[in-house]
């Protein structure tokens, strides 16, 4: 290997990366964590465009995450942690059910919290990751709250095609569904009015009025405000978008996604203002 040409193909790699992300030293520190990625689109002929463009798609949910200020809210943290958790096990890359947080490192078998966070109820989660490289979308994440109403249950398929551009997506979802369940085991903990009903007949409805119920909106509303943070933007095109992207799971067509985000911002402003 011409020594020279590589160090060139390496510096043009870092270049690129600086300039998507706007820091020469965080494009430097993830060139060497990725090393040997840029050495096999070096060997491979790959592009510098092409190589730094796939490690800024992996890092920018991660920067965009990493830059918001404390933001005063006693959940931000809990959410922010588990996200984090649960990144961690995706970019491994494996297969399995993992039992959060003791497969992360930590001892204990549910997730507490101190200060501000201290009266978030104890919980745990189960989350199950897979690969399908022939499904038609990027990803297919879905969400419970168990029965014992302490474990969350979280699924997440991932088109392995897709990655690691996904992740920009994800990163956002995984935000919206870790509050969207918290704030179910809030309900119930807490005994709050809008708790899903203990009455074991109920059936929930399955198509644009399961959205509306009593207990799934302020769910929702606090899962989508996890968006708008990350995104910095309106309320009407984080919920738009999550239709659109969900599709698959709602089973809503688009009048329906279009009726359904104008009651839920709605509903958003009524929280919010």
């Amino acid at each position: 290997m011409n020594k020279t040409e590589f160090e060139d193909y390496y510096d043009g790699v870092i270049e690129l990366i600086t300039n998507s992300v706007n820091s020469e030293k965080y494009a430097r520190s993830l060139a060497k964590k990725n090393y040997f990625r840029i050495k096999t689109g070096f060997y491979e002929e790959e592009t510098p465009e092409n190589v730094a463009k796939e490690l800024s798609f992996q890092t920018i949910g991660d920067l965009k995450e990493s830059r918001i200020l404390e933001e005063g809210s006693v959940t931000d943290g809990p959410v922010r942690k588990i996200t984090r958790d649960l990144m961690f096990l995706i970019k491994k890359q494996e297969e399995g059910e993992f039992y959060l947080p003791e497969d992360v490192g930590q001892m204990e078998a549910g997730y507490s919290f101190e200060g501000k966070a201290k009266n978030v109820p104890y919980f745990s989660v189960i989350f199950q990751l897979n690969f399908d490289d022939f499904m038609k979308q990027d990803y297919q994440l879905d969400g419970s709250t168990l029965s014992d109403n302490d474990t969350i249950f979280i699924s997440l398929k991932i088109n392995r095609n897709k990655y690691p551009q996904l992740l920009y997506d994800l990163l956002a979802d995984l935000n919206d569904i870790v509050r969207h369940e918290l704030e179910h085991i809030y309900q119930q903990e807490y005994d709050l009015p809008e708790k899903m009903p203990d009455d074991k007949g109920y059936e929930e409805p399955k198509d644009i009025e399961y959205y509306k119920q009593p207990w799934e909106i302020p769910a929702q509303i606090k899962g989508f405000r996890r968006i708008v943070k990350l995104r910095n933007k309106p309320p009407y095109e984080v919920i738009y978008d999550w239709f659109q992207r969900n599709k698959w799971k709602s089973g809503l067509d688009d009048d329906d996604i279009k009726d359904i985000t104008e009651f839920l911002t709605q509903k958003y402003k009524e929280y919010y203002g």
